[in-house]
């Protein structure tokens, strides 16, 4: 296959961890008719919310939990590390070729009901905490002593903060969330920065690898 093989993804791996049971066994209707009713309790007492997302809020996006009950890991699929995908030109045709295969179906996955519900408590002010920042003040017309450069204190706002890569919370249009491992929505040049969409490389892509694309999918 051939690719563009100085991007990768814009995310972080971490290291395997035991695989957790499936959710549904961990709790009866009763304990999650108990929990719902302490969360909205902790929801109405509390202010200065903060968020912290992973895995499990996909699920039911379609997007199986990695080291979950049905995920990747317990079939027994490793990913690949950096160190692999940057040292060697066979591994990231490898890498590239499988996801061409697959990159389709899994960034067409739409937000469920848990981010919906997560950007309509950010709406309502139920969720977010402020933290200080700064802004570039705009040069002024009149002002000769301020430049370009010139910065104010500013507070920030922070509502969630997610280890998924699948960019669901943006689509949602939760407004303040950070990606703490990256987006797989997008890439990044390892020689020279220059950020660019993944869509558009794997359109690319598949230009360059229709024949073998289409014997791919035929098997």
């Amino acid at each position: 296959i051939k690719s563009y093989s100085r991007f990768r993804l814009t995310t972080n791996r971490q290291s395997p961890l035991e695989i957790p049971p499936d959710p549904h066994s961990l709790l009866t209707p009763t304990q999650q008719s108990h929990a719902t009713n302490q969360l909205l309790a902790f929801l109405q007492t509390h202010d200065s919310i903060l968020v912290i997302t992973g895995a499990g809020l996909s699920t039911e996006s379609g997007i199986p939990d990695y080291r979950g009950s049905n995920g990747s890991y317990q079939k027994g699929h490793q990913p690949m590390v950096h160190d692999q995908f940057m040292g060697s030109e066979s591994s990231r045709q490898r890498y590239w070729g499988r996801s061409l295969v697959g990159w389709r179906a899994f960034s067409g996955k739409e937000p469920n009901r848990g981010h919906l519900a997560l950007m309509e408590l950010e709406r309502m002010g139920c969720i977010g905490v402020e933290y200080p920042g700064s802004s570039v003040v705009p040069p002024s017309t009149t002002n000769t002593t301020t430049s370009s450069r010139d910065v104010t204190p500013s507070m920030q706002r922070l509502s969630i903060i997610t280890q998924n890569v699948d960019g669901l919370h943006d689509k949602a249009q939760t407004t303040n969330v950070i990606d703490l491992h990256g987006r797989t929505d997008t890439l990044i040049c390892t020689t020279c920065g220059h950020r660019s969409c993944r869509n558009a490389f794997h359109d690319q892509l598949e230009t360059l690898n229709e024949e073998w694309l289409s014997g791919v999918r035929k098997e």
